[in-house]
């Protein structure tokens, strides 16, 4: 099993910066920002990591990022939306019936050279998401564990409306 991406940096990153020919962005994947203000190329990305897994047959965990949605950068529902729009790039079939107002996302892949679906069975909702509790409990006060599981289902929903059959990995922190 290889997970990626790996490390903190998954949940600072933007999938969408990871692949090719996404729309209204040039040509080039841009250069991110990490966790510690480095610089990530995203010059190895979901394509070049799902095809490694398929050549040394590994199966892949594939990390979304949870903290836009925990810390509020963006909407919990865009925040969702946006995870689940990975599992369709994953594993969405060509011509996949997806949620109202979905880019086709299985179509991008192709056009990006993987016409069959990756399928992908493990995605990981954010990454040592216990690093974000003082964060959190600021933005959220007493009620902080009960808006990381509002989060949480948010994500499930809205991630196995795409695919019913993944699964899904987690990680909490006192409760």
């Amino acid at each position: 099993i290889i997970r990626f991406p790996g490390g903190t940096d998954a949940d600072f990153l933007d999938w969408c910066d990871m692949v090719d020919n996404v729309p209204g962005r040039t040509a080039e994947r841009p250069i991110s920002t990490g966790h510690l203000g480095h610089k990530v190329t995203n010059n190895f990305g979901y394509d070049e990591f799902l095809q490694f897994c398929e050549q040394v047959r590994a199966e892949a965990i594939v990390v979304v990022n949870f903290r836009d949605a925990l810390l509020k950068k963006k909407p919990l529902k865009e925040s969702a939306a946006h995870a689940a729009a990975l599992v369709a790039y994953c594993n969405a079939p060509l011509g996949a019936e997806l949620p109202e107002g979905m880019y086709d996302w299985p179509f991008l892949r192709a056009k990006n050279g993987h016409h069959t679906p990756y399928k992908v069975k493990y995605f990981q909702i954010g990454n040592e998401t216990w690093a974000f509790i003082k964060q959190l409990t600021e933005l959220a006060r007493n009620k902080a564990p009960q808006f990381y599981v509002e989060c949480l289902v948010a994500y499930i929903e809205a991630m196995r409306s795409v695919d019913p059959s993944i699964e899904i990995i987690v990680d909490g922190h006192d409760g």
